[in-house]
């Protein structure tokens, strides 16, 4: 589908075909950039001042490379590097982890969001049946990476558990916040 065009006039006196929606934007009123660099002013009433030509941009008789329909693309560089060994000293190896991987020290944000990503968003609160707020509640207070130590609880139900089974206060000593 090829934009409409229309014909217009810049203010150097040559006719150009810029397509129809850059007009209704307010653009396409000058045939170059050297062009509107001669004869836009600035809302203030500063000119414009070309300090230096884009060498990349495109000469007069260039077409850009998706210019013809039938052209056929080139091949991208990296085809047919599915599964190639680049290098073996930058290729992951089981047990290398980066320098600042902390295993299970890691802090509760990060042990929540953990949580999130392997088991999902809790579902509804295992003791009341309440749909709404579901938090993950750790069981025992040593916040292991394994499913058998969290419940899904509302905040109600969480507070009650927590203060039951002696888990207030846990949190702050084992992760210096009190959450």
């Amino acid at each position: 589908m090829r934009a409409e065009l229309v014909t217009v006039t810049c203010a150097c006196g040559r006719d150009f075909q810029p397509p129809a929606r850059r007009i209704a934007a307010g653009r396409g009123k000058f045939c170059s950039n050297a062009c509107r660099y001669a004869n836009a002013s600035r809302p203030s009433g500063l000119k414009y001042e070309l300090k230096k030509v884009n060498p990349t941009s495109f000469k007069p008789g260039q077409k850009p490379w998706n210019a013809d329909p039938e052209a056929v693309m080139p091949d991208p560089w990296n085809k047919g590097m599915q599964g190639l060994r680049l290098s073996l000293r930058t290729e992951f190896k089981p047990g290398n982890r980066p320098a600042n991987w902390k295993g299970d020290d890691v802090g509760y944000f990060a042990l929540h969001a953990w949580l999130r990503r392997a088991y999902g968003e809790p579902g509804a609160c295992e003791h009341c049946g309440a749909t709404e707020r579901i938090q993950w509640a750790n069981r025992t207070g040593q916040y292991l990476r394994d499913r058998e130590d969290w419940l899904h609880l509302c905040p109600r139900c969480h507070r009650r558990y927590d203060i039951q089974n002696g888990l207030i206060g846990i949190t702050a000593g084992r992760f210096g916040c009190a959450v």
